[in-house]
């Protein structure tokens, strides 16, 4: 066999499109959906705590109006921030704890579906996230996680499944 025939380069294939990115598994653009996961995530609950900070600096009295002005403000962005950096802490554990249980569980999770793998990284990040407060709030933490990679699981691939969305969660 000639040489030339052993070690013949093909053409790149063609990618996907970029709304393909979050269907597929996180194979090489894992790094895209990490950043995607967690700014989507800080993005939700930083809104969340506008309108928590929003509540609470209502209830703030000051007796000058500009204070209390200024009071409110600033209770909504450190409630808005607190909130964001919370999810988005969380959804960056989430991301890494998937990643790790798939690396060394390789084989024995491949028979598990993808929202057990989820639920199983789901009620390991919440009890890694509570971890250092002691037991309960750990075990309180893992069912946390459990139940809300349940919900938002059950959301997202719903939404796909209706066309409204363009992405899965997957572990």
């Amino acid at each position: 066999m000639n040489t030339e025939e052993k070690f013949t380069l093909r053409p790149p294939r063609p990618q996907g499109s970029k709304n393909d990115l979050y269907l597929e598994g996180y194979g090489k653009n894992w790094g895209e959906k990490i950043t995607f996961t967690v700014g989507v995530s800080y993005f939700a609950a930083a809104i969340v705590g506008l309108f928590a900070g929003a509540y609470y600096g209502k209830q703030a009295s000051a007796k000058h109006r500009q204070l209390k002005g200024y009071r409110i403000v600033s209770t909504i962005a450190r409630t808005a921030s607190r909130y964001g950096n919370a999810s988005a802490a969380a959804s960056l554990m989430f991301c890494l704890t998937g990643k790790f249980v798939d690396l060394v569980f390789e084989e024995e999770i491949q028979d598990f579906g993808q929202m057990t793998r989820n639920i199983a990284a789901g009620t390991l990040t919440g009890a890694l996230y509570k971890s250092t407060l002691g037991i309960r709030p750990m075990i309180v933490g893992a069912i946390i996680g459990a139940g809300a990679v349940t919900t938002i699981a059950y959301s997202l691939n719903g939404l796909n499944d209706m066309g409204i969305i363009k992405f899965r969660m997957e572990v």
